[in-house]
């Protein structure tokens, strides 16, 4: 029987084509998986951590309103909330930070890296997961304005003691905000004036009538009993500072001579503008004009010391912070001169200057800030707070003083979340 030559399947041709589109269709089988499991994974986790930014701002933003800016209460804060909702700051796959992007803004961001699941087969990294909230300090919610910490002097006014502010006829003092004193609030002699917040003291009698014009006009002529309780709103410890400085330290060393290099507008009689920036010393500072006697308009910089803070301008002291200067301070010192009362010594003394015009908070926790008068007809001027152990104003007479919170008003303590 002849052997018939067997006939060609077609199909074997197309023997592996399966495999092929297999193959083919793995990629894409994958790229679904990516996207189911993967980005929704990292989706989930984003919404997560949303959440906890959110609530990390909740909880720090009023720390952040009392002391107006990021202090270290503030950082402690948002450091425990993420801690108890797992995400402890390592400095490499986990990140919790507070920055300020505008005036009166606080931004908290938290990163992570999370890793990938099926992401690994097509070479994706780990992925960065960021969430930010910032929150936004309402218009007049500053806070205290004025902040007495030392206590005691409640038998009778005691100069030097609390907040003691003392003027001849004609003056007026108004107070955009509120006072606050672990000690006495003295309101001596002048021409009136208006307060718009609290006054709250420690002290049953702190508005002397025989010399207080100011009783009718504060929240109905009453004060509120503290009973110590006035907490430094402010509460920067010096050691986080040093970071700032770009000039000297304010722990390590004296700063040296001519460290303050002054720029001079129209000779004797014109101003004279110190170079913005953060200075820092661990002994005092003269901060003193070189040409003429007074400071600029338009200058920014900031002072910080353990010692004794002196401002020489005699004819107008105008400042704001420097660059960069930390919780808005202008002026801050860590001595001790002015504890018990201003006639210890000033901490601060801004001489006596005719004109004032200062942005941005003064700061002697431990000590006495004083000023010592203003004679021209412009008078003074701050927008910030002024906080210390004890706070002296020696006004002249007819002058007005005007001290503004820095959101414009004060004591509401108030916030918004904007994103």
């Amino acid at each position: 029987m002849k052997n018939l030559r067997l006939t060609e399947n077609v199909r074997d041709r197309e023997r592996g084509a399966v495999a092929i589109v297999i193959a083919v269709m793995w990629m894409a089988l994958f790229g679904m998986a990516v996207m189911a499991v993967d980005f929704g994974y990292l989706y989930t986790k984003k919404r997560n951590l949303q959440s906890v930014a959110d609530a990390v701002l909740k909880a720090s933003m009023p720390l952040y309103v009392a002391g107006n800016g990021i202090t270290s209460q503030t950082l402690d804060r948002a450091t425990k909330v993420a801690h108890l909702s797992g995400y402890d700051d390592d400095g490499t796959n986990t990140l919790v930070q507070l920055t300020q992007p505008a005036a009166g803004q606080m931004q908290v961001a938290i990163s992570r890296k999370h890793p990938t699941f099926f992401g690994g087969v097509f070479g994706l990294s780990p992925r960065l997961i960021t969430a930010s909230a910032v929150g936004q300090v309402n218009a007049g919610a500053s806070g205290a304005l004025i902040q007495a910490l030392a206590s005691g002097a409640c038998v009778a006014p005691i100069w030097g003691a609390g907040f003691f502010a003392q003027s001849g006829p004609g003056t007026t003092l108004t107070v955009n905000g509120t006072i606050e004193s672990n000690s006495q609030v003295f309101l001596g002699q002048g021409g009136g004036g208006t307060i718009t917040g609290a006054v709250n003291t420690d002290c049953l009698t702190p508005l002397n009538p025989t010399f207080n014009p100011y009783s009718t006009v504060i929240a109905g002529g009453q004060n509120t009993i503290l009973m110590g309780s006035v907490t430094d709103s402010i509460n920067v410890p010096l050691a986080t500072l040093d970071a700032f400085c770009t000039n000297g330290t304010s722990v390590y060393a004296p700063m040296a001579a001519g460290t303050i290099v002054w720029a001079n507008t129209g000779g004797l009689a014109g101003c004279d503008t110190p170079a913005d920036g953060i200075y820092c010393s661990s002994s005092a500072i003269n901060i003193s004009p070189q040409v003429s006697t007074s400071i600029c308009p338009g200058s920014k910089a900031t002072f910080i010391s353990q010692g004794q803070l002196t401002f020489g301008a005699n004819a107008a002291i105008e400042l704001a912070p420097g660059t960069g200067a930390p919780n808005n301070l202008v002026a801050a010192s860590y001595s001790n001169l002015g504890s018990l009362t201003c006639s210890g010594g000033f901490d601060i003394f801004m001489g006596s200057a005719g004109t004032y015009n200062l942005t941005g908070n003064l700061y002697a926790p431990n000590g006495c800030i004083a000023f010592g008068g203003a004679g021209a007809t412009t008078g003074f001027t701050m927008t910030g707070k002024m906080v210390g152990a004890n706070l002296d104003l020696q006004m002249s007479p007819g002058k007005p003083w005007v001290f503004n919170a820095a959101g414009g008003g004060g004591g509401g303590g108030t916030w918004k979340m904007i994103r």
